[in-house]
């Protein structure tokens, strides 16, 4: 026999029998997970569709399941590229076009859902399917698309921090409550190791609470299961605490869904108990809290008579200790939508809760309202901002007592497991301040980058806060404020007019960054012809003009000038100005296009050029500065040239001084004017210059030669001078 056929005839059987039996193993696989698919049991079809799609990476069918898988849990931005290999692979289907604008909607690029919403409509329009339930919910998607690209473009600035994996794990972890003092927390999560190893039909824990204490650095220690008779074998979360932590609000799934108390004890927490009055009903009744007194709950329930799915109420407790006359919110607060976890905080009027309906950008975001007790009344809704929000769900807020930071559920990209508990902190960590942010815009065209300075002045103190920025543009200005203090708002852009607002926030604890939109005014330029003295030949060889500090240098003459003495200027409307030259002094009135201003003080210097031996009696230039910058310009350099000149070979000695304008805290300025006169230093040092001819100081703001009115005249003392001692 030939070794080699046979050796041949081996080999493929085996590869057959290989192949064949992978096939077997392929289609097992995908029946059991279309059996946990009919059953909905997403998690447990997952890992099932994650090794076919593995096997087979561009089956559309399995692409498409794997993104139907994740989409059904908390990894929902994990089901867009899965939905688009099926787009790719697949023929035009309303159904994929009806996920591919969830999936990108869950990743925040809502142009592209809102293009496959629309799609998908038209899809149903094009069947005659426009009474598919889903036709109407996509016109609330494509709005929630709308609400989230304004909320990503005004994105609240402050942190967020995941709270750690000490609390965190790979499990759900969720809705936080805390006492006043906040000594402790308690959580629900979905552990492993819950008093039940069940699990539901999706291969989910059911949900225990677990409790978790601060030590003595303020740091959360690793939290322990409340026990079996708080938690049970069923689903047992938490959802609301008294302020003093002695009551506990508990969810239990008994009769559709009701809420029970538990109280503390020496000997732990009681076996909870259902609410006694009217709260219960056998509808569904999911999340409760205590207002600061204990004498009146907030709650949610579904049952009939309110706005639509679960609406917030509010009950009081009876003489009786049973709860009663309650009341529903309402149509403020209430949607046809669902509204969910209601926390009041201790000042008794500010409510936060989530909510599908009002202005969210998805799923439940989380809202505030302020009630007034002279009114009776509920504030409009306000929605708290992305990124505390996002297209996803976010639920379970609760601001510390201090109002210091809040905590909340969500899932993110930096979770640990699923759903993680986050926390938000005020600047500071102090209940009294909140992130100020300025937005400047202009007329919305194009245009080279607009420098700026802005600054927040505090009235009481005279501290100033400012920030210098290369573009208007740049939305990171941001600032640290108190409530209820009175601050100055300065806002000065090249080439728009000097802009100052009050700005005063009163206390709300449910403020915690404001936001303020400022529409710079253009300033629009005007031919100002200077006429200069017709007894002189010479041209100005420098014009400052003193109204919104633009310089024009060694002016050429202009070709279409009327008379040859005539300087003809791109500039602001001016009423009058005086043009210095040498020592002469020349008043002259300027031909005007249009009114000036009466509050404009012009003027025009012509900066004093040494000529002649450079060493004979030489008295240097001032070198000028733009603001908040140490750096020199060329006519500072030329300046200092001819200084270094004058300086070689002498004994002579200079003394160089730095100076600001008002503008900034003093400590500051007097920093910037010691760079400024380093500056000058470093310079000369670097053209040969000896270090015992030269010494620099900086004065700050002190010894002004303008008075600092104007954007002009603070320009003239952000300067260096020169003492020079033969």
């Amino acid at each position: 026999m030939n070794v080699s056929k046979v050796l041949s005839v081996i080999f493929l059987f085996t590869v057959y029998s290989g192949w064949s039996q992978g096939k077997v193993n392929l289609k097992k696989l995908e029946k059991q997970a279309d059996k946990f698919l009919a059953a909905e049991a997403w998690h447990r079809a997952l890992p099932l569709l994650l090794q076919l799609d593995s096997l087979d990476p561009t089956n559309k069918d399995f692409n498409f399941k794997t993104g139907m898988c994740y989409y059904h849990t908390v990894d929902k931005n994990k089901s867009l590229n899965y939905f688009k290999i099926a787009e790719a692979n697949s023929d035009p289907s309303e159904e994929l076009d009806f996920y591919l604008g969830r999936a990108y909607h869950f990743n925040n690029r809502f142009d592209e859902a809102i293009k496959y919403y629309e799609k998908f409509r038209q899809d149903l329009i094009n069947l005659n399917k426009t009474t598919d339930r889903r036709y109407k919910e996509v016109e609330r998607y494509i709005e929630n698309c709308e609400v989230g690209k304004e909320l990503v473009r005004d994105s609240v600035t402050l942190e967020i921090v995941n709270i750690g994996e000490v609390i965190n794990s790979e499990y759900p972890e969720y809705g936080p409550i805390i006492p006043a003092d906040e000594s402790f927390m308690i959580f629900t999560s979905r552990r492993e190791d819950n008093v039940s190893t069940e699990q539901d039909a999706d291969g989910r824990y059911h949900e225990d609470m677990y409790i978790s204490y601060k030590n003595d650095k303020g740091e959360w220690q690793k939290p322990q299961n409340l026990g079996f008779g708080v938690n049970t074998f069923g689903h047992d979360a938490s959802i609301g605490l008294s302020p003093d932590g002695s009551q506990l609000l508990i969810y239990k799934s008994n009769n559709g869904g009701d809420i029970y108390i538990s109280d503390h004890s020496e000997d732990g927490w009681t076996i909870p108990v259902p609410l006694s009055g009217g709260i219960n009903t056998p509808g569904f009744e999911s999340s409760a809290c205590f207002t600061a007194d204990s004498k009146h709950i907030y709650f949610t329930s579904e049952r009939e008579g309110g706005y639509g799915g679960s609406d917030i109420y509010k009950a009081e407790l009876l003489q009786d200790g049973t709860w009663g006359n309650i009341v529903n919110l309402g149509p403020v607060i209430n949607t046809s939508y669902d509204e969910e976890a209601p926390q009041i905080h201790s000042d008794s009027k500010t409510l936060f809760f989530s909510s599908r309906g009002h202005n969210s950008m998805g799923g439940f975001d989380i809202f505030s309202s302020n009630y007034n007790e002279e009114t009776k009344t509920w504030s409009p809704v306000k929605n708290i901002g992305y990124p505390i929000n996002t297209a996803d769900e976010d639920i379970y807020f609760i601001l510390t007592a201090d109002g210091s930071k809040a905590y909340f559920s969500s899932y993110r990209n930096n979770t640990f497991g699923e759903v993680d508990i986050y926390v938000l902190m005020r600047p500071n960590s102090s209940p009294a301040s909140l992130l100020f942010r300025v937005k400047l815009s202009e007329d919305g065209s194009e245009h080279e980058p607009i420098p700026a300075r802005i600054l927040l002045s505090d009235r009481e103190t005279g501290i100033a806060e400012s920030i210098v920025t290369e573009d208007i543009s740049n939305s990171n200005l941001s600032f640290h404020m108190e409530f209820d203090k009175d601050y100055d708002l300065i806002i000065e852009a090249e080439g728009f007019a000097k802009s100052t607002y009050p700005v005063r926030v009163a206390h709300q604890n449910d403020i915690f960054e404001y936001v303020m939109n400022v529409d710079l005014q253009k300033v629009e330029p005007s031919n100002i012809v200077i006429h200069l003295d017709h007894q002189s030949e010479e041209f100005v060889d420098r014009v400052i003009i003193n109204d919104k500090e633009v310089v024009r240098e060694e002016l050429p003459p202009v070709k279409d000038a009327k008379q040859e003495n005539e300087v003809v200027l791109e500039k602001e409307v001016i009423q009058e100005i005086e043009v210095k030259q040498e020592k002469e002094v020349v008043q002259e009135v300027l031909e005007l296009d249009k009114e000036v201003p009466k509050d404009v003080e012009p003027e025009v210097e012509v900066d004093k050029i040494p000529t002649g031996d450079v060493n004979e009696a030489f008295v240097p230039g001032v070198l000028q500065f733009e603001f908040d910058k140490n750096t020199l310009n060329k006519d500072a350099i030329d300046k200092l040239n001819q200084l270094a000149v004058y300086l070689k070979g002498s004994n002579t000695n200079v003394k160089i001084s730095g100076y600001t304008d008002t503008y900034g805290p003093e400590d500051y300025n007097l920093f910037l004017s010691k760079k400024r006169a380093k500056s000058a230093y470093d310079y000369l040092a670097k053209k040969g210059i000896k270090q015992e001819q030269l010494s620099y100081q900086g004065y700050g703001e002190a010894n002004p030669i303008a008075d600092n009115s104007t954007l002009a005249s603070r320009k003239l003392n952000r300067r260096v001078e020169f003492d020079i001692k033969q």
